[in-house]
């Protein structure tokens, strides 16, 4: 099913405004929410033209003010691709909470956009988590976590999942054990997917019988992270499962003389939640 909703009509992201008497509304249609899927995060992508866009940042914002980007104001943003926009055919819109916040910069529009296109194609919209920094007497601001644009999209789905943020990259160990597994997932190597988190004890070896977080992809184990940097993960594994979430994450697969090999994008430092 496809529902309408009102949006700012195609406009120059430069030339953009939100004063009375601009451009005229038009109605468009979007695939709805079950059609949205959720891109990569694995990088940060700033927004342009925020200042034409303040009353609707503001709003997502509930008008809060942050200066500093450890309070950044957290929302889930909407990729659109544009491509009938007047003034650049390769734009790409940013939405938060169904409206219009800006676009992405002209150069980096047109290497989203053909990946954007696909999905579209697809009946599907894409989104991604998204910052808001300033407000008070300073302009609001947007950023994107999203991933490049040939590692976009996930291969499976990541519904049901807590995902972290992906800022470093993860060894995880004993995927040898699991290369049938692997194998499943791995016929178009490199490729991103989402990994669930979970406990299990350690097997073999010094550290037999300690905990540590254990990886699955879609409910079949694939391994386990290192003692070390189970030290580092297990306080956050434990209390987003104590919640009753499930937390997830970014993992890319690999091949290598060694077989299926799996990385993890994990946040940058000791987490809590």
């Amino acid at each position: 099913m496809i529902e309408a909703i009102l949006i700012p009509r195609s406009q120059d992201p430069a030339e953009a405004s939100d004063v009375p008497g601009g451009p005229a509304a038009q109605v468009m249609t979007v695939p709805p929410a079950s059609q949205m899927v959720r891109l990569s995060a694995d990088g940060r992508v700033s927004v342009v033209g925020e200042s034409n866009y303040q009353p609707a940042i503001r709003a997502a914002a509930n008008e809060r003010t942050t200066t500093d980007l450890a309070d950044a104001i957290h929302c889930t943003a909407a990729v659109m691709p544009e491509p009938t926009n007047p003034w650049d055919p390769n734009a790409v819109r940013i939405d938060v909470g169904g409206q219009t916040v800006g676009y992405l910069a002209r150069e980096v529009a047109a290497t989203y956009q053909p990946a954007l296109l696909e999905l579209q194609r697809q009946a599907q919209v894409g989104w991604c988590p998204a910052r808001i920094m300033g407000g008070g007497e300073r302009t609001y601001g947007v950023f994107l976590h999203l991933g490049a644009p040939a590692r976009l999209s996930l291969a499976n789905s990541c519904a049901g999942l807590e995902m972290l943020e992906a800022d470093r990259t993860v060894t995880v160990t004993q995927e040898e054990r699991h290369q049938a597994v692997l194998s499943r997932h791995g016929q178009d190597v490199p490729v991103l997917v989402a990994a669930s988190l979970a406990m299990c004890q350690v097997e073999r070896g010094k550290y037999q019988g300690e905990e540590t977080v254990e990886v699955q992809i879609d409910g079949e184990r694939v391994g386990e992270v290192t003692r070390a940097m189970a030290e580092r993960y297990l306080t956050l594994v434990k209390r987003l499962i104590a919640r009753g979430a499930v937390p997830g994450c970014e993992a890319l697969i690999t091949s290598s003389t060694k077989g299926y090999e799996v990385d993890l994008r994990l946040p940058a430092h000791q987490a809590t939640a």
